[in-house]
C-alpha cells in the first residue's frame, strides 16, 4: 500500500469513527445509559444510518464493521469532558440554548469541540469539515449552516486568543447556569419531540 493508500484509508477510518461516535453519544443520550457502559456491554450498533431528507427514509451509510478505536476514544473524551465541552458550546452559541438545541446537532458540536480542544493531532480545519460533513449525512442543511457557524466561532476565538497571548479558554469562569442538565432534564424538556422519535431503543442505530 503506498503512503496516499495509507493517508486515505485513515482519513477513511477517522470518518467511520466519527460517525460511531455520535452514534454511541446518541445513544446514550436518548437511553440515559451512560457511555462507558454502552461500549462495556457493547450495545451499540455499527450499521451506520441516516434520514434521508429527500424520501423519509433510513439510508445505510457504511455496512456492518466493527467499532474503530477512535471512535471509543472519541466518545469516552466527550463523556469525560462533557461539562468543560457544554460550557464552552453555551458560551459561543448564546442564542440557542444548549439543551434545545437538536440532539444530533448537539453531539456533533460536542464531538468537534473535543476533537478541537483535546486532540491536538487533529487540525482545527479538519475537525470542523468532519463535522460538516457528519451533520450533511445525519442532519440536513440548517443544521449543517448552524453547526459550521458556532464552529467557526470557535476556531475565530482560539485563533484570537493565541495571537493575543492570553489564556485559553477557561470553563470554570463561567456562571453555573449555562451548563446543559442532567440527560434527565434534557429527556423532560424535549419530551414531545421524542415522542415523534418514537421507538429509539438503546440498541438501535442513529435514525
Amino acid at each position: 500500500m503506498t503512503g496516499g493508500q495509507q493517508g486515505s484509508s485513515q482519513r477513511g477510518s477517522r470518518s467511520r469513527a466519527r460517525r460511531q461516535a455520535l452514534q454511541i453519544l446518541y445513544q446514550s443520550e436518548i437511553s440515559g445509559v451512560p457511555v462507558p457502559k454502552i461500549l462495556t456491554d457493547r450495545t451499540y450498533s455499527t450499521v451506520e444510518v441516516a434520514p434521508s431528507a429527500q424520501e423519509g427514509a433510513d439510508e445505510v451509510l457504511v455496512d456492518d464493521v466493527p467499532l474503530e478505536d477512535y471512535a471509543m476514544t472519541l466518545a469516552l473524551g466527550v463523556h469525560e469532558h462533557l461539562k468543560e465541552i457544554d460550557r464552552r458550546l453555551s458560551d459561543t452559541s448564546q442564542n440557542w440554548k444548549l439543551y434545545r438545541m437538536a440532539t444530533v446537532d448537539r453531539n456533533i458540536l460536542r464531538l468537534a469541540v473535543y476533537e478541537i480542544s483535546y486532540c491536538d493531532e487533529v487540525p482545527v480545519a479538519v475537525a470542523i469539515n468532519e463535522a460538516v460533513e457528519v451533520a450533511r449525512a445525519f442532519a440536513g442543511d440548517e443544521s449543517t449552516k448552524f453547526i459550521n457557524g458556532v464552529l467557526g466561532t470557535i476556531a475565530t476565538q482560539d485563533a484570537e486568543q493565541e495571537q493575543s497571548g492570553l489564556p485559553f479558554f477557561d470553563p470554570s469562569k463561567l456562571p453555573s447556569d449555562q451548563v446543559i442538565g442532567s440527560v434527565e432534564d434534557v429527556v423532560e424538556d424535549q419530551a414531545p419531540a421524542l415522542a415523534d422519535e418514537g421507538s429509539a431503543v438503546a440498541q438501535e442505530p442513529l435514525a
